[in-house]
C-alpha cells in the first residue's frame, strides 16, 4: 500500500472513530435524561399517593395559600375563582376529593363557605360547571335531626318546594337523616349522600367593593 493510500485510510478510520464517539456521547446523554425523568416521575407519583392518602384518612382540610385578596375579600383571585353575580366561586377541580366537613373547612380558610343555591340563575351556572367537569360537587346544604334541612348560613331549606330546590326525583327521602347534598355530574340536580363520602366541592364568597 502506498503512502498516499495509507494516509487516506488513517483519515477515514479517524472520521469513523469520531462519528462513533459522537453517537456514544449522544446515547449517554439521552440515557441520563431518561433516568432523571424516571426519578422525577417516581417522586411525583409517591407525593400524589401520599397526598391522596392524607386527605382520605385525615380529619382536616388542606392548607390554603394565603393572599392579600383572601384576607380582604376584595375581588376574585385570577385563575382560581370565577366571578358570577358579584360573588367569587372556587371549584376544587384539580384537588383530592374531601368529605363534606373537610370541604367546608377548606372553604372557610378561603374566607368563604360552601355554595348556597337560592336562584335558578345560580343553579344554571353551577350546573354548567358541574357537567363540564364530570364530578360530583358538595354544596352547602345538609340534614339535621328529623326533617330539618339547613344551608350553611343557618337558613332552613324547604326541600318539598320544587320551585326553589333542584333535587332528583325521589330525593330527599325519609332515610336521609344526617345526610349532605351534592350536585350530580350528569344533570346538575341535587342528590343526598352520607357526609363522609369524598367528593369535589364549590366555595363562594361575596365581593366587597
Amino acid at each position: 500500500m502506498t503512502a498516499g493510500l495509507q494516509k487516506a485510510a488513517k483519515e477515514e478510520i479517524m472520521k469513523l472513530s469520531k462519528g462513533h464517539t459522537v453517537v456514544l456521547v449522544m446515547f449517554g446523554i439521552a440515557l441520563i435524561a431518561l433516568v432523571v425523568m424516571n426519578i422525577i416521575s417516581l417522586s411525583l407519583t409517591v407525593q400524589i399517593s401520599e397526598e391522596r392518602s392524607h386527605y382520605k384518612n385525615g380529619i382536616h382540610a388542606p392548607e390554603v395559600r394565603k393572599t392579600a385578596i383572601m384576607t380582604t375579600k376584595e375581588g376574585c383571585i385570577p385563575k382560581e375563582e370565577i366571578s358570577f353575580q358579584n360573588e367569587c366561586y372556587f371549584f376544587s377541580s384539580d384537588m383530592p376529593q374531601l368529605t363534606w366537613i373537610q370541604s367546608r373547612d377548606y372553604c372557610k380558610q378561603r374566607n368563604s363557605d360552601l355554595v348556597i343555591i337560592k336562584s335558578p340563575e345560580l343553579q344554571e351556572f353551577l350546573t354548567m360547571i358541574t357537567i363540564k367537569d364530570g364530578f360530583f360537587y358538595w354544596i352547602g346544604l345538609r340534614n339535621f335531626v328529623g326533617k330539618t334541612w339547613k344551608w350553611v348560613d343557618g337558613t332552613t331549606c324547604d326541600v318539598t318546594d320544587k320551585n326553589t330546590t333542584y333535587f332528583i326525583p325521589g330525593k330527599p327521602s325519609g332515610n336521609d337523616t344526617g345526610y349532605c347534598v351534592f350536585m350530580s355530574s350528569q344533570n346538575g340536580l341535587w342528590d343526598t349522600q352520607k357526609c363522609d363520602y369524598n367528593y369535589r366541592w364549590a366555595c363562594v364568597r361575596k365581593i366587597i367593593h
